[in-house]
C-alpha cells in the first residue's frame, strides 16, 4: 500500500500588507499632517511676533538711555541690530510732525502683509501688540 501524501499549496501569503492597508495608513498620515499644519503656521506667526516684541522694547530701553544722556532720541538704529528680525523689518522714526527730541517711534513691519505692524512709542504708546 502506498501512502499518498498531499501537500497544500499556499496560494496567497498572509503575513504582509495588502495595497488596501497601506493606502489606509498614507491616507491616515495626509488627514493628520493637514490637521496639524496650519496649528503649526500659527504657533510659529506668534514666535515670530514676541521675537519682534522684545527687540522692540529693548531698542526703545537703549533710546531711553541715550535720551537720559544726550536729552534727545537717536534717529539711528545701533549698528549691531538686523533690520530684518524673524521676518519683520525695524525701521525707527520721529512721532509724527514732532521734533526728535520729543518723541520717537518704534515700528516692526511683518513680511506678511496680512498681520498689522508693531508700533512703540518713546511715550509707552503700544499699537498693535
Amino acid at each position: 500500500m502506498t501512502l499518498i501524501r498531499v501537500q497544500r499549496i499556499v496560494l496567497l501569503d498572509t503575513s504582509g500588507l495588502s495595497i488596501i492597508e497601506c493606502l489606509i495608513v498614507v491616507l491616515i498620515i495626509a488627514i493628520m499632517s493637514a490637521l496639524i499644519l496650519p496649528s503649526f503656521q500659527h504657533h510659529q506667526q506668534r514666535v515670530q511676533r514676541a521675537n519682534a516684541k522684545i527687540v522692540l522694547l529693548e531698542l526703545m530701553h537703549a533710546q531711553r538711555q541715550y535720551f537720559a544722556d544726550h536729552n534727545s532720541y537717536h534717529l539711528a538704529l545701533p549698528e549691531q541690530t538686523d533690520m530684518q528680525i524673524d521676518g519683520y523689518v525695524i525701521e525707527l522714526n520721529t512721532c509724527g510732525v514732532e521734533a526728535i527730541n520729543h518723541c520717537v517711534e518704534l515700528t516692526a513691519r511683518p513680511a506678511d502683509l496680512k498681520q498689522l505692524p508693531l508700533i512703540y512709542t518713546s511715550r509707552n504708546e503700544k499699537l498693535n501688540w
